[in-house]
């Protein structure tokens, strides 16, 4: 079984946002996990409203280089705000992340981390997408 790890910061739409990924991840046979250090995928749902949110998020993306380090096949994914924000520059500030995920994407991780595994290459997806999440 693989297992998740996800960071919430921002907002209560963070929240509900975070529990919608980890049903998104459960129903492909993810579980989540307590222990960060163990876990296959990595999320950090971020939030761009404060610079200080954004600071924490870098300063936490820096942090799991080391992890994707030990662990080449962990997969480290930023959602929400920031990531809509800062877009294709979180590669060049990060290159260790390996999916960029907008607001209005969340639906997509799976087909996103599949994607990952399949190609290796770093994935994004920040476009306005209306479908409707289950």
């Amino acid at each position: 079984m693989k297992s998740y790890y996800i960071y919430t910061y921002g907002c209560q739409m963070n929240t509900a946002d975070s529990e919608r990924l980890s049903h998104q991840l459960e129903t492909v046979g993810y579980i989540p996990t307590d222990d960060v250090e163990s876990a296959d995928l990595i999320l950090l749902n971020t939030c761009a409203v404060r610079e200080t949110a954004e600071t924490k998020v870098f300063g936490r993306i820096g942090e799991l280089k080391r992890l994707k380090q030990k662990n080449k096949n962990l997969i480290i994914a930023i959602t929400g705000c920031m990531a809509q924000k800062n877009q294709a520059e979180m590669f060049k500030r990060a290159p260790h992340i390996d999916i960029v995920l907008g607001t209005h994407n969340i639906q997509h991780i799976n087909e996103m981390i599949a994607e990952v595994h399949r190609t290796h290459k770093h994935q994004i997806n920040v476009d306005m997408d209306n479908t409707v999440l289950p």
